[in-house]
């Protein structure tokens, strides 16, 4: 938002979390096709070979969600299932779920990276969170995690991203979006054979236009009889703050 849209009396709402199953279907998809080998597997189809190779089990890792808004919560039900354990950040940690082991406060970061064996970022964009992944706190993460972002390519750095995965460090990166969109030709990120890239579809579906369409009308609706507005955004955070964190 622009400074002239903060300062004014205009009042804002979003659709966030409007896709939050997209998301999470998303969020899954990527983390299941770095732990059973899938972008090896199909390189190696490419080239018709038939090689096993080594996988990773989803059950009983310890999964962080960093930012447990609307797309984290459903990305942390999703994952529920497969007994893992969930932990998670939040600007606001209220009303923890109850599949949610822990909920920490979002300067509690640090503490968080070293217990996870698979991180992922549900954060917005703003001026705390760009950045927010860089070398340093990919150093804090366990040799051997993967990383996940459903989020905002610009929250991690991503050269410090590359050094991490060129090293081993890394075991794997899981990508709808990234630093620059589109993603340069020249980046290294293309050939590794440890990522999975997708164009930012996360929140892609068949179904978007009906439903931004009856979000919008519901809105306005509210608005016009005079009733509390869905998602109305806190204008100095630039997302919208869930009544439980409010209260």
């Amino acid at each position: 938002m622009t400074p002239e849209v903060i300062a004014s009396d205009i009042v804002v709402t979003s659709a966030s979390g409007l896709f939050a199953d997209q998301v999470a279907e998303q969020t899954l998809a990527l983390l299941l096709g770095l732990l059973r080998g899938l972008p090896v597997f199909f390189r190696a189809a490419q080239r018709r070979e038939f090689i096993r190779r080594p996988t990773r089990d989803l059950h009983h890792t310890t999964v962080g969600i960093v930012g447990l808004g609307g797309n984290g919560r459903r990305i942390a039900e999703t994952l529920a299932p497969f007994r893992v354990r969930l932990l998670a950040t939040d600007l606001f940690p209220y009303d923890k779920p109850d599949h949610v082991d822990q909920l920490w406060p979002a300067d509690r970061l640090d503490e968080l990276l070293p217990l996870v064996d698979v991180l992922i970022l549900c954060v917005p964009l703003n001026d705390d969170t760009r950045g927010l992944i860089d070398g340093r706190r990919l150093s804090r993460m366990k040799p051997g995690s993967l990383l996940i972002n459903v989020a905002r390519g610009p929250n991690v750095v991503e050269a410090d991203l590359v050094a991490a995965l060129e090293s081993g460090y890394l075991a794997g990166a899981g990508l709808d979006v990234t630093e620059v969109e589109p993603l340069a030709e020249s980046s290294p990120l293309w050939d590794m054979p440890n990522v999975i890239i997708t164009p930012h579809v996360g929140a892609q579906s068949a179904r978007r236009i009906d439903d931004t369409t009856n979000f919008a009308a519901e809105n306005l609706r509210r608005y016009l009889a005079g009733e509390p507005l869905l998602n109305l955004v806190d204008k100095r955070l630039g997302f919208p703050v869930r009544a439980a964190a409010v209260n």
